[in-house]
This record gives C-alpha cells, structure tokens and sequence, in this order.
C-alpha cells in the first residue's frame, strides 16, 4: 500500500499535485511548503512552510506572494505528474536513495 501512495498522489489527486524535480536542474526550492487556499474566496490564501527545526503558517499576502512565485518556477521546471511519480518510485524502489 505505501508504495501505491506516490502514485496515487502525483496522479489522481485533485486537490495535490505532486511534482518531482532533478537533483540537477538547478531549481533549488525554498524548502517544503505548501500552498493552502480555502473554498471561500473571502479567506485569502496561506503557506505552510516547512524548515529543518520546525515549520510555520504564513499569510502576510506579501510572504504568500514569493511563495506562489516560487511554485510556478517550481511548476515550470518539475517534471509532469506521471513523470514525477515514476521518479519517486525509483527512489522508493532504490530505499529512498535518488542516486
């Protein structure tokens, strides 16, 4: 079942997309986030971001702004959904190393 999730989620999901981006593709993300956005268009959009000791919700609009700009690039330079989870089911499949 746990190796079935990657795939289920880079491609059937629709509400998360899961994109997967080379080690040399020079992307370089911020780090984790994810970007929250509520049915109500009266509740502006958060980020969850996170960090190596920690995480934290961001909604200054300002802060939310660079993190949307970021996953676009991310959207441009990451791989198609079915591309990305055959991408992370190679790692799984090599023990969780991409290498």
């Amino acid at each position: 079942m746990c190796s079935q999730e990657p795939r289920q989620a880079a491609t059937r999901s629709p509400s998360a997309v899961a994109a997967g981006e080379g080690f040399d593709s020079g992307g370089g993300a911020p780090g984790g986030f994810s970007i929250i956005r509520f049915q109500s268009a009266e509740v502006p959009d958060m980020v969850y971001a996170e960090q190596l000791t920690g995480a934290s919700y961001i909604d200054k609009q300002a802060e939310v702004a660079a993190y949307l700009v970021a996953l676009e690039r991310l959207t441009v330079l990451s791989a198609q959904p079915r591309e990305s989870a055959e991408m992370i089911e190679a790692v799984l499949g090599q023990g969780g190393n991409p290498r």
